[in-house]
């Protein structure tokens, strides 16, 4: 064969690269973009709205006084987002791009450190990964950590291989923006630390990451640590006690999402064993195909890359284990999603595990995780136990049924307030009373104003139950007990109850 000929074939094959990569994107837009505003905004997006519009110079004020560890660069992304369309397609449309985005940064990283066939493969997995897809499609900051967290990564061994300054300052700007994004962001600058500082030593012919550039990102991280150790300190969440289980959610959450086997609405009533025993029949052969191609991807040539693997595991295990760590140190939530990061790379060893099979093998693997992951996606398109609370719809109900001497009370009351206030004619002269946990003096206060005449009607929006329990329930049995139930709506995630008079004025 001439190099001629040799040279033509290379670029028919660059091309077919080129062109599957571009329908792979396509096709993960698409996905991103189906059904984009179809659900409500649950609470954390409503805040992130609520957020984002305000001055710039209000928002890490507002983060301060309401105890939001979080860093702020995500709500000044939809901040300078909102100036150009509001609605939920809209709002949500920015991550969206960015999760589309991210199957070409999988990909750059996937060829860079196996070759163009896992490249391939892990960007199609991630195009329809059900996890990834369910925070493209959230206006809260996952899909930006998951972007900025994996160009990050690309940056971070090109500048370990090859050095240069543009290398090495890429790497320092992805990794700020994803630490600005989530704080969780920083074990896998951890992680990159202790590789560099080992690879210094044990591998003197690799090119070297300078310390410098690790102590310029501590430098400009700094403020923020600075600021969410004062936050923080006022801000300890109430939780329930936290187990080995959560670690193993979380990759049951990286392989099926949230639209496979129980609801979260479900697991959050019943966070037990019990709750995911009528699943097994379906989870447990599909748990075990993809343990195979995960344990493959890993130990597959240990022997060759045995650095590569362990920081690859690294990537994975250590940002989950430091959040849950300080999930028991500080008695806080822990939660997939802080940890979203990791699900990238989960992916791409999934891709390689497949990509090492034979042929035929290889094939019948990745259909079968694209046909698992379409079974979830299709749940989490068209099954309302896997939907957000349809706030939205329950809002619309209230304005047209609501009449000016009528007051409501709301358990996680922000989304509804968004809504209303968003859909609100302003011809009803309606009181609003926002409250996410009811005390039993407040419900008597309310009861001497109806029981003057001054109300006749009463609504009670019951959403995220799990949340408000016991004190939802307990507003909900005293509603039961002293007034009239008129009337009852159910809508996904949440129930509306209309009640008439003073059954017993005390």
């Amino acid at each position: 064969m001439t190099m001629t000929s040799k040279a033509s074939i290379d670029r028919s094959f660059d091309l077919k690269q080129k062109m599957a990569l571009a329908g792979i994107c396509v096709m993960g837009l698409a996905l991103r973009l189906y059904k984009l505003g179809a659900q409500s905004f649950w609470f954390d997006e409503t805040v992130e709205v609520d957020v984002a519009s305000r001055h710039l110079l209000d928002i890490v004020t507002w983060q301060g006084i309401n105890c939001d560890a979080l860093p702020p660069l995500s709500h000044y992304f939809f901040h300078f987002w909102l100036t150009l369309g509001s609605g939920e397609f809209w709002i949500r449309l920015l991550p969206a791009l960015f999760g589309t985005a991210t199957i070409y940064v999988i990909y750059r990283l996937a060829a860079h450190i196996f070759g163009r066939k896992q490249a391939l493969i892990a960007a199609l997995l991630l195009a329809v990964s059900p996890f990834h897809l369910w925070y493209s499609q959230e206006a809260r900051p996952y899909a930006f950590l998951m972007f900025f967290s994996l160009s990050g990564m690309l940056y971070y061994l090109r500048a370990m291989e090859r050095g240069g300054r543009v290398n090495c300052s890429l790497y320092v700007l992805c990794n700020l923006f994803a630490m600005y994004n989530h704080p969780y962001a920083a074990f896998i600058v951890l992680i990159q630390f202790v590789y560099a500082m080992a690879a210094k030593r044990a591998w003197p012919n690799e090119a070297k990451l300078p310390l410098v550039y690790f102590m310029a990102m501590a430098a400009l991280y700094a403020p923020w640590i600075y600021i969410s150790l004062g936050i923080a300190g006022r801000d300890i969440q109430d939780s329930k006690p936290l187990g080995v289980s959560a670690l193993v959610y979380t990759f049951y959450a990286y392989t099926f999402g949230f639209s496979v086997g129980p609801s979260v609405a479900e697991l959050r009533l019943n966070p037990s064993v019990s709750t995911m025993t009528p699943y097994i029949p379906l989870l447990a052969p599909l748990a075990a195909v993809y343990g195979f191609l995960f344990l493959r991807g890993v130990l597959v040539d240990r022997d060759q890359q045995i650095r590569r693997n362990l920081l690859l595991v690294a990537w994975i295990i250590i940002p989950m284990l430091g959040a849950f760590a300080l999930a028991k140190l500080v008695e806080s939530k822990y939660n997939a999603r802080y940890v979203c990061a990791g699900m990238p790379v989960y992916i791409l060893i999934l891709a390689h595990g497949a990509a090492t099979l034979r042929k035929h093998w290889r094939s019948a693997a990745v259909l079968f995780i694209v046909l698992s992951s379409l079974y979830s996606i299709h749940n989490y398109y068209f099954d309302s136990r896997y939907h957000k609370a349809d706030v939205k719809h329950a809002a619309d109900y209230v304005i047209r049924n609501e009449v000016p001497s009528d007051i409501i009370y709301v358990c996680s009351a922000l989304p509804f307030k968004w809504y209303y206030t968003q859909r609100y004619s302003g011809q009803t002269d309606l009181t609003l009373l926002e409250i996410p946990l009811i005390k039993k003096q407040r419900v008597e206060k309310e009861q001497q104003i109806i029981g003057s005449g001054q109300y006749k009607r009463l609504w009670l929006v019951m959403n995220a139950t799990w949340e408000n329990h016991p004190n939802g329930r307990m507003l909900k049995s005293m509603f039961d007990r002293d007034y009239l139930l008129e009337s009852r709506r159910d809508f996904t995630g949440l129930h509306v109850y209309k009640y008439r008079g003073l059954r017993k004025i005390k």
